[in-house]
This record gives structure tokens, C-alpha cells and sequence, in this order.
């Protein structure tokens, strides 16, 4: 066999595999059920070191047609029932000799790597083909991916791990499991870790699933979940994966650099956790009046991250049931040309002069659009919630949100507070109140004081005169606790003589 790569074209098949077929098979290998076929699995089998050829029969049922595996003298076997393929001493060689095989064959076939090898190349997947690694371990011997994705669909990767431990730090665009210009791929299960800049980098990639993955310890991001397709638009979901110590984000979603592009992935379940910028960046792109990018982010949780737990920019996003917590800066960022609906979050332990649970707040090219945040908690972090946007703001609402236990303030608004700002039933935080206050004079006090009720500084405060002897001039003052009035002169003695009817609104 040559020692050559063998990249391969997109398949012209003008009768492709439904996709149940392809998730089936995943299934078959993995032994598990449910999320359509597709749930995620960290476990892994021991490697048979008996000698002998294993039959894939333990690895759910399902025996591979081909099966790689190491003899006893070192040398790498690539066989199936009927015989052997390939052999030698290149791991990656005999590798993709066994893919190549698999891909010549009807129907799904399922190439299972039983050991431990450093591949010289990248491994290139191949279309029809699911790649059993729950039993191997797979590393890179240069500046290379383990695992090459190109021009594809309908293949899948199943458990394994993968280790870029050879790769140059720094080195750009790098990735251990590398997909580009593919469609309807699965990947399901796999560790990925120690990659020069990113995990797991998706390129140019439609309707792809990542379930299960956990990407650790990669010099940049974890999982890089897409980038331009061209005018074909994206689609890509993100399932029960969880990354945690990479450099930089934990998943870094930039978005797309052509204009109009139509961008629409998926993050279900998801932990991103000790990254040392973000857990999570979801970004639009090129500019928030140029790219319709919409994200669904469901049950995601971002902990102890250098920077903000999920930073959501110049995109439209539903966020449901998120939960961050002690993270550097902000739990929860809205920023930019955002339009987001946030139903149920909980954002606690994050302190620190500018944190806040939530914060939402202008770029320098664009501000927040429309964002409602209902229902869920965002408590015991500096400030509660934080809005720096300014007149160009467009609605924001909070509305039955706990923001009690702020160290600072429940609510901080920045000095330009958003013109349609609403805040209703939120636990810990009084926006507005209004009654009325009785006093006696005594003809020398000229000073009378009492609290307001709000969680901070009112922005506006009106006192009205309902007694005769409150009538005379006076002038109001307020902060953080109480309204003052002060008069000219002091009013005259009498029992319950002065009476004001009073509000006051923060914002």
C-alpha cells in the first residue's frame, strides 16, 4: 500500500444513506439508545493484549467488518473475516487502509482500532463508515490532526481518545479532530485533548452532531463549532459535551465572515468549566446588521471560567434553563447587537468591581436589540444584573427574576439608562413606589426625612403639598435610602398638620 494520504472527494452517489441509517449504526457500535441514536458515552473497554485477533463482538453487539489491531512482534494488522487487508508498521497507513476499504463497500460499515498508536498523518474518515475507537487511543506525531473530516457526509466517530500532545502550542487554526466541508457527520463520545490551537474544529460543516465529547486541556478552545459555509448556511448541534482547562474558551463559536450568512447551531446540555477566558462565546460574526445567527442554548452550565460563564454577541438566542456561577467577570453576557430570549437562568457567585450575573450592554459598533429575561435567579453576585447600554438601547424586560443577595446592587445602570427599560415582580429589587407621608410641625423644624423603598437611588422623585401647612416653599433631595424636604421656612406647629403625596422611580 502506498504510504501517500488519501483524501477523498464528497461522494456523487445520486441515492445517499437516510440519516436514521447513519445513526443507527452509531448506536450498533456504541450499545446505547435515545437523543436519535446519537447519546454519548466516556466509558471505554480495556485493549485486548491477548495476541490474538479480537471479533468486536463486546462493543454493542455489532462486529465491525474491520477490525485494526497490534500483534505481538508490533506489527499493525488491518483484517475482516474473510481476511487480511493490510499490515505494517505505520499505524496510519494501515488505518486508512482498512477506511479506504470500508468505504468500497454498500451500505454503513464499522472499522473498529483496538490499541494504543502514534499516527505519522492524519486519519481521514471516509463517507458510509463509522470509526470504532472505543478501545483505542490515537495520537498525533506532528503538527497534524489526528483525525481528518474533509469533503464528507454521512461517517461517524465513536469513543476514543484523541491526544495532540505533538503539536506545536500556538499553532493557528490546529486542530486533534479536524471537520471540514462536511455534512451529516457524529461524533459521538470521543476525548480530545492537548491540541496546538483547538480540540475539536468544525469548518465549513452542516448539520453535524458532537455529543459526548469531553475537550480538555487544548492550547486555544475546546470545540470551535463552525465557521463560513459560503451561502449554504450551518447547522450543528452540541450535545451533553463538556470542556474544561482549555487556554482560551471552552467553545468558541466566532461565527461567519460572509455577509448574510445564515447560521444556526445548537448547545444542548452542555458543560464548559475552568477555561481561562469564557465557557462559552456565541458570536454572530461580521456585524450585528449583516449576519442572521441564531443560537438555542438549553441547560448549559459555565463554572469557574476565567472571563464570563456564556457570552452571547450580534446574534438572536433563546437561552433556556443556564446555569453559571463563579465565573471571573459575568455569568451571562448579552453584548452587542443581541436579541435574546432568556427564560429560567441562574447566575450566582460573581463578584468583582464590574461582575454581574447578567450583564448586558453595547459594543462599540452596535447595541442589544431586544432582550427579555423571565423568570430563574441571578443572586449573590456584585451586581445582580448589569446594563451598560445607553439611549440606542432597545426594550429590555426582567420580569419575575429573584436579584437578591447583590454585595453591590441588585440592578447597576450604566449613566444612559435604556429608554424602555422594564422590570416587574423581581424579588429583591423595588422599582417604583408611591404613598404618603404625615408629619407634625413643631415651628422650628424645617427638615423632614423618609424612606422610599427602593433598592437604589431613585432617578426621579416627585413630592406633592396635601395639607395647607405642607404648602409653603420647599425643595426634595434623595438617596439611596430616603426623600428629604426642605423648607424656607418651617411650618407651624400642629398634629398631623403636614401630609405629602410622594413617588419614586429608579429608573
Amino acid at each position: 500500500m502506498a504510504e501517500d494520504d488519501r483524501p477523498t472527494g464528497r461522494s456523487s452517489d445520486a441515492a445517499s444513506l437516510p440519516r436514521r441509517d447513519l445513526l443507527t449504526a452509531v448506536v450498533g457500535v456504541a450499545g446505547v439508545s435515545g437523543l436519535a441514536g446519537c447519546l454519548g458515552l466516556f466509558d471505554s473497554d480495556g485493549s485486548r493484549g491477548d495476541g490474538r485477533t479480537p471479533d468486536g463482538g463486546e462493543v454493542g453487539g455489532t462486529p465491525p467488518s474491520i477490525v485494526v489491531w497490534e500483534d505481538r512482534e508490533g506489527i499493525v494488522r488491518a483484517e475482516t473475516e474473510n481476511g487480511p487487508i493490510e499490515s505494517g508498521r505505520r499505524p496510519a497507513a494501515v488505518i486508512q487502509a482498512a477506511l479506504d476499504a470500508s468505504a468500497q463497500q454498500a451500505g454503513i460499515q464499522n472499522v473498529e482500532v483496538v490499541g494504543n498508536y502514534t499516527v505519522s498523518r492524519p486519519v481521514h474518515l471516509q463517507e458510509r463508515t463509522v470509526l470504532n475507537l472505543r478501545n483505542a487511543r490515537l495520537t498525533a506525531g506532528g503538527n497534524h490532526a489526528v483525525i481528518s473530516v474533509n469533503s464528507i457526509s454521512q461517517a461517524a466517530v465513536v469513543g476514543g481518545l484523541l491526544d495532540g500532545d505533538n503539536q506545536s502550542d500556538g499553532e493557528q487554526y490546529l486542530g486533534v479532530l479536524a471537520l471540514n466541508n462536511a455534512d451529516q457527520v457524529v461524533v459521538d463520545g470521543t476525548e480530545v485533548q492537548n491540541g496546538g490551537y483547538y480540540g475539536v474544529n468544525l469548518y465549513e460543516c452542516n448539520d453535524c452532531v458532537l455529543n459526548g465529547i469531553r475537550a480538555h486541556d487544548n492550547f486555544r478552545h475546546g470545540i470551535h463549532p463552525g465557521a463560513d459555509t459560503e451561502g449554504r448556511g450551518y447547522f450543528n448541534w452540541l450535545t451533553h459535551c463538556i470542556t474544561d482547562n482549555n487556554g482560551v474558551d471552552g467553545v468558541n463559536d466566532r461565527g461567519t465572515t460572509v455577509p448574510g450568512e445564515s447560521l444556526d447551531n445548537a448547545f444542548y446540555n452542555c458543560l464548559s468549566r475552568n477555561n481561562g477566558r469564557s465557557g462559552f462565546i456565541l458570536d454572530g460574526g461580521v456585524g450585528a446588521d449583516e449576519v442572521a445567527a441564531r443560537f438555542d442554548v438549553v441547560g448549559c452550565r459555565a463554572y469557574r471560567n476565567g472571563s464570563h460563564g456564556i457570552q452571547l454577541t450580534n446574534c438572536r438566542v433563546s437561552a433556556v434553563n443556564v446555569v453559571t456561577r463563579s465565573n471571573g467577570q459575568s455569568g451571562l453576557l448579552l453584548n452587542g447587537g443581541v436579541q435574546a430570549s432568556i427564560l429560567n437562568p441562574r447566575s450566582d457567585d460573581h463578584s468583582g468591581p464590574n461582575a454581574g450575573g447578567i450583564t448586558i450592554r453595547s459594543s462599540d459598533s452596535a447595541a442589544p436589540r431586544h432582550v427579555v429575561v423571565y423568570g430563574g435567579a441571578s443572586t449573590n453576585n456584585s451586581h445582580n444584573v448589569r446594563i451598560a447600554s445607553g439611549s440606542n438601547t432597545g426594550p429590555i424586560t426582567l420580569r419575575d427574576i429573584d436579584l437578591r443577595g447583590a454585595e453591590r446592587r441588585p440592578l447597576w445602570l450604566g449613566e444612559d439608562a435604556p429608554p424602555e427599560l422594564t422590570v416587574s415582580n423581581a424579588s429583591g429589587y423595588r422599582t417604583t413606589n408611591r404613598g404618603d407621608q404625615t408629619e407634625s410641625g413643631d415651628g422650628s423644624t424645617s427638615t423632614f426625612r423618609w424612606e422610599h423603598g427602593l433598592a437604589e437611588q431613585p432617578r426621579s422623585v416627585s413630592v406633592t403639598p396635601a395639607t395647607p401647612a405642607a404648602a409653603g416653599p420647599f425643595s426634595v433631595t434623595h438617596d439611596g435610602d430616603a426623600i428629604e424636604v426642605t423648607y424656607r421656612t418651617a411650618p407651624e406647629q400642629g398634629d398631623d398638620n403636614l401630609r405629602w403625596w410622594w413617588s419614586a422611580n429608579a429608573y
